[in-house]
């Protein structure tokens, strides 16, 4: 039983260093590439004007989600 309590512990103080370490993490870009950025769901006219701004070019318009 002692066994199990100290995994556990164990396995809740990795993930809390993993979540501590995902939330102050350095956020930054290549040298030469533009700023990520954070799109919400009224922030999609600036990514269409850029897309459609380049239309003879090839484009790839990649959206993740966390879930």
């Amino acid at each position: 039983m002692r066994r199990a309590l100290q995994a556990s512990l164990f396995v809740l103080m990795a993930a809390m260093l993993l979540v501590a370490w995902h939330r102050s993490a350095p956020r930054a870009t290549p040298a030469g590439q533009p700023p990520l950025a954070t799109l919400g769901p009224g922030d999609l006219a600036p990514v269409r004007e850029i897309f459609n701004a380049s239309a003879g070019d090839v484009r790839i318009l990649l959206m993740l989600s966390p879930t």
